[in-house]
C-alpha cells in the first residue's frame, strides 16, 4: 500500500516526514512524538519514535494525532524558487 492508499481511504493526512503525537502507549502516560517514515501492505503507517531507532507500525486513525508543519507548502516551495534563482546570478 502506498501513503495515497492510506490517505484516501482512512481521509487522514498522513505523508512521509510527517509528525504524530501518538497517544495509545498507556492511560495517563504523556503522548508520543514521532515521524511517519512509511506506509505498510496492510494500510498501517510506520512511525519512528524521537529518541527511537527502531519504526513502529500503526493503525492511521487510533490513537494519533497528526501534527500541522510550522511552514507551509507554498513557503518551502517559494524558498527553493529563490534558491535556484540566487545560484542562477550566483553562476
Amino acid at each position: 500500500m502506498s501513503m495515497k492508499y492510506v490517505r484516501e481511504t482512512y481521509g487522514v493526512p498522513a505523508r512521509r516526514g510527517g509528525r504524530v503525537s501518538y497517544s495509545g502507549v498507556t492511560t495517563g502516560s504523556p503522548p508520543l512524538l514521532g515521524t511517519i517514515c512509511s506506509a505498510t501492505s496492510s494500510g498501517h503507517i510506520r512511525v519512528r519514535f524521537d529518541g527511537e531507532r527502531r519504526t513502529l507500525k500503526l493503525h492511521p486513525t487510533w490513537a494519533i494525532e497528526y501534527l500541522q508543519d510550522t511552514e507551509t507548502d507554498e513557503q518551502r516551495k517559494g524558498e527553493a524558487d529563490e534558491m535556484s534563482r540566487n545560484i542562477e546570478r550566483a553562476a
